[in-house]
């Protein structure tokens, strides 16, 4: 029969990593979470069939032990207390917490029933800093579309084809490209399209400064000291559209970025606009339409061009998103021929 005492506190960093991992579900092993009890350690396991997670936490225990249980009760027990340790006691079909003077008697389900995740054998790798996980999910976060039926618009496409490797997304409107900084490894892989949840949870779930990042064909894990993820990965070529953002442009204005941010959320909040129509001749004269063959609001701000004039229209929500991601006081706009996206940088930046 197994026991250990955990740390309260331990547990409750652990289990909080699952939230929105494990949730309702037609089958109740998959509302569970697995306890891998190893005598001085417990793997925790949680699944949503797509990813999966494992934290392990330090424990004073004897033998082993192997169980399911229900997430969603031991996670509120767990919350609910203040006393510094746990007392875990596995018994004939159920799993007993006492914490101070608060005990909890939940039922187990058979360990043989839990989907356990597959690891990756002679997999591909490289490392990346949490931080610069964090920047690429905030940077491509506007352009990922999680609401979308096709696949790959949920997901960020990281390729290494050359250097620098890149990490890409698309809502197929708006395209995000920024370089991916690695903090040991190569990356020079054709491409990988990882689902969205996956770094998200990657981010939430790590505790350490550093992730390295395995991969194959199919699935991708992260993997870091006390745990990791394993996820399959967006299947199907990523469209190549990107590529094109990478070759000049056969225009460029230059603007200061704070400038038609501005004129931009003027647009926006006060004028309530749907479209911004954008003249480059010399000057960049923005015009913010509500829906009328007149504009509703008009702004000029001062803007150099190597070029021919053009003209051309885009939402403003779509344009604040774009300038919230560029760093830098300086902005260049890429502009192409009639139809081509404009191309937002910092100069000197591959964003």
């Amino acid at each position: 029969m197994y026991s250990a005492t955990i740390d309260r506190a331990e547990l409750a960093s652990a289990l909080s990593a699952f939230k929105g991992l494990v949730r309702k579900s037609y089958a109740p092993i998959v509302e569970c979470v697995l306890f891998d009890a190893k005598g001085s350690s417990i793997e925790i396991i949680g699944t949503d069939l797509d990813r999966w997670l494992s934290r392990t936490v330090p424990a004073d225990g004897t033998k082993s032990g192997v169980f399911a249980i229900q997430y969603e009760r031991l996670a509120r027990f767990v919350q609910s207390g203040e006393s510094a340790d746990i007392a875990l006691e596995l018994k004939e079909g159920r799993a007993v917490f006492r914490m101070g003077r608060s005990r909890a008697e939940i039922p187990t389900l058979n360990a043989e029933d839990f989907p356990k995740p597959t690891r990756l054998e002679r997999p591909q790798g490289f490392c990346v800093a949490r931080d610069e996980l964090k920047r690429i999910l905030d940077f491509c976060g506007d352009a990922v579309d999680q609401n979308d039926a096709r696949a790959f618009l949920r997901g960020i496409h990281f390729n290494g084809e050359q250097a620098p490797a890149y990490a890409i997304a698309t809502d197929a409107i708006s395209l995000a490209i920024t370089p991916l900084v690695l903090a040991s490894g190569h990356f020079d892989a054709g491409g990988l399209t990882i689902p969205t949840t996956a770094l998200s949870l990657s981010f939430s779930a790590c505790p350490e400064e550093q992730i390295d990042i395995a991969f194959t064909q199919e699935r991708v894990e992260f993997i870091w000291r006390g745990g990791f993820i394993v996820s399959k990965l967006v299947e199907g070529a990523y469209p190549p559209a990107w590529r094109k953002t990478l070759a000049k442009p056969p225009r460029v204005a230059r603007c200061l970025r704070e400038a038609l941010q501005n004129v931009a959320s003027r647009a926006r909040l006060t004028a309530e606009a749907e479209t911004l129509g954008m003249v480059f001749n010399g000057s960049l004269k923005v015009r913010a339409y509500k829906g009328g063959a007149e504009p509703d609001l008009e702004d000029e701000i001062d803007c150099e061009l190597d070029g021919e004039a053009y003209s051309t229209g885009l939402s403003p929500r779509r344009l604040e998103n774009a300038l919230r991601s560029i760093e830098g006081a300086d902005l260049e706009i890429g502009i192409g021929i009639v139809h081509d996206p404009l191309h937002f940088s910092a100069p000197a930046s591959n964003n």
